[in-house]
């Protein structure tokens, strides 16, 4: 960390102007409270409306920049702003977020199915709102359908694992799969990502899509699965339905005590079979 703070100043003392976009962010916070920064011309560009918790202004972010920006007016009505002095309110400055679409006047929505909601903006859930698929999910619309357009540096990679994973669920789901085979779908994910992922697959399931779930979390299999089979030393066991079964029998096909004999003790593993697609 220490090298990164030498880079950052040694970039600072190189700057004329030096231009922070403010999300009110705790790292951006950290920087700014425990580093001494070489001297700057500085502009806070906010990109936050500053009305609703934790999205806030407060008076020594306020202060700290030469030129503080808002993205709209509206920000300018916020208590915090409007309590600041008067040498303050001189370097509030507003530039319009949505300037620069002119040239879309023209554009005309295509005839579709359903209700479509757009987000367009940056995939990133440092800025993105921490419950944004939650309540996308939780939307009680008919036919809803979300789509998330985030430019060319939206790159999946720059996100965390966690959210990496919701957000592969979150992008396969809006694809109205017939199929979907996850493996391992909440492995080393908090516990409200996992509520959300296993909520997803449920819902497929409910919608008629066949769900094959590889996974190593009995709860995980006996929440999501009608029914659950066993991999043990290459083979499949039969697949049991979740209501004639319990994690103690499914914890001896574990131990492989299918492969021994019987009817299916030569059954190779087969992702149609265990869907009873073949």
């Amino acid at each position: 960390m220490d090298s990164k703070i030498d880079q950052l100043s040694e970039k600072i003392e190189q700057t004329d102007i030096v231009v922070m976009h403010w999300w009110n962010h705790p790292l951006l916070y950290a920087l700014l409270v425990r580093e001494s920064l070489p001297s700057a011309r500085i502009i806070f560009w906010s990109h936050i409306s500053g009305f609703s918790a934790p999205y806030v202004f407060n008076e020594p972010a306020l202060c700290y920049p030469d030129l503080f920006v808002f993205t709209s007016p509206l920000s300018l009505n916020v208590p915090e702003v409007r309590s600041l002095p008067d040498n303050r309110q001189k370097a509030l400055r507003v530039i319009w977020s949505t300037g620069g679409i002119e040239h879309t006047a023209s554009v005309r929505p295509n005839p579709h199915s359903g209700f479509n909601i757009g987000y367009i903006g940056t995939v990133d859930y440092g800025k993105l709102h921490p419950h944004f698929l939650k309540m996308s999910s939780d939307a009680k619309i008919p036919d809803v359908r979300f789509i998330v357009c985030g430019g060319h540096s939206a790159f999946a990679a720059s996100l965390s694992g966690g959210n990496l994973q919701k957000y592969i669920v979150g992008r396969e789901t809006m694809l109205e799969p017939k199929v979907m085979v996850v493996s391992q779908p909440t492995w080393g994910v908090d516990v409200g990502a996992s509520m959300l992922i296993r909520q997803a697959l449920i819902d497929l399931r409910d919608a008629g899509v066949a769900v094959l779930v590889v996974s190593e979390e009995l709860d995980e299999l006996f929440e999501i699965c009608d029914r659950i089979a066993v991999i043990a030393q290459g083979r499949l066991s039969e697949a049991r339905p979740r209501a004639d079964t319990h994690a103690g029998e499914i914890g001896l096909l574990m131990s492989g005590s299918f492969v021994a004999g019987g009817a299916h003790s030569e059954r190779h593993f087969s992702p149609a079979g265990a869907l009873g697609l073949d």
